[in-house]
């Protein structure tokens, strides 16, 4: 080898590993990115705020890295003639077909029409312009697989992928935009129902008993679109001002009426002995009601979400329930285990003062 080549040799070889290192990142990344859009809708609002911002910001560094990955193809020879204009096609429908889906699936919900046929657009189309930059930048492999066979085997599916991005995008954004519209409708229908209550409780009479207004404070775990009005809150402002409701509160408790149990700490009552008595009542009630109605039902934290801040409230006004609350325990371990179930008997013991909390197997 003369010396005038060994230059050309080094920047060759340079490139081919600069080459591989970018192919592997962008096969890489074409995998992180199927797996954030097959675990889209799998959190709270929070979480999929994040994942969707994530996946965007993955997508248009797949876009950077397939034009660099092309161009690197360009340089080496292997994009002369008509196969630079196809790969010129061939890049501008993936990206594009990447971002259509990208977009469409975050506002789409599970199971929606479209949405196996947008993920696989979004990674498949990726990794086949990924095979094709591959092909385009080996000599070796050029030789092997002609051209011909390049593009129908590799740019013909891409384009087919990438038309079908684009024949789904209007109806997905139909869709789309008609369940924003329900939402919409079924958000001032919530406004206007619990407009309705509010009107309800301050109509109630001054004399009405703690217990007509106990129903105002019960969630509704059935609706799955509430509004911004404080229902529970009317009827809590109400009830603290109604002059029987220490007496009242006793005698519901006695009673085993848990919904007193679930508003205890809002109602600005004084710790009696005849309170504690009736609350731990209510505590072995709310045991028996919390029981999983079959062994395989999965605990929901929101269960007990409103018993928790109550028993916390008795705990710290010296009322000796840790005996009902154990039996609260016992309950929650009827349940499968599950990261809800542990996090809320570590909790219960941390409000008992139990030592070790998270040594719990």
């Amino acid at each position: 080898m003369g010396l005038w080549q060994a230059p050309r040799v080094f920047m060759r070889t340079t490139m081919t590993v600069i080459f591989i290192l970018l192919l592997g990142l962008a096969a890489l990344l074409a995998l992180v990115i199927g797996a954030s859009l097959f675990e889209y809708h799998k959190s709270d609002a929070a979480g999929q705020g994040m994942a969707t911002a994530f996946t965007f910001f993955e997508a248009i560094i797949m876009a950077v890295l397939l034009a660099a990955l092309l161009s690197m193809s360009g340089l080496s020879g292997g994009l002369r003639g008509a196969s630079g204009a196809v790969a010129m096609v061939l890049y501008a429908g993936t990206v594009s077909a990447l971002f259509i889906a990208v977009r469409i699936l975050e506002k789409l919900q599970p199971g929606d029409r479209f949405q196996s046929l947008l993920q696989l657009v979004a990674v498949v189309s990726p990794g086949l312009l990924i095979l094709y930059s591959a092909w385009s930048f080996f000599p070796g492999v050029r030789e092997r697989i002609p051209a011909v066979g390049a593009n129908l085997g590799i740019g013909l599916p891409i384009l087919v992928l990438s038309v079908a991005a684009w024949v789904v995008k209007g109806p997905g954004d139909a869709a789309t935009a008609a369940r924003q519209q329900a939402q919409m409708q079924a958000f001032a229908e919530a406004q206007r129902r619990d407009e309705a209550l509010v009107a309800e409780i301050k109509a109630l009479p001054a004399g009405s008993p703690l217990a007509a207004f106990l129903a105002y404070t019960e969630a509704r775990p059935q609706e799955t679109i509430n509004s911004q009005i404080d229902v529970r809150g009317a009827a809590l402002a109400r009830m603290s001002q109604l002059p029987n409701r220490q007496a009242e509160a006793e005698a519901l408790l006695n009673q085993s009426d848990t919904r007193v149990l679930r508003n205890l700490a809002d109602l600005d009552l004084q710790m009696t002995p005849r309170l504690c008595a009736g609350a731990r009542k209510s505590l072995n009630k709310a045991a028996e009601e919390l029981k999983p109605p079959t062994p395989t039902t999965n605990f929901e934290e929101s269960s007990l979400d409103p018993y928790t801040i109550n028993i916390r409230w008795l705990l710290e006004n010296q009322c000796d329930c840790k005996a009902e609350v154990e039996e609260l325990e016992q309950t929650i371990r009827l349940y499968p285990d599950s990261f809800a179930r542990k996090r809320t008997l570590d909790y219960l013991d941390f409000l008992q003062g139990k030592p070790s909390p998270y040594s719990r197997s």
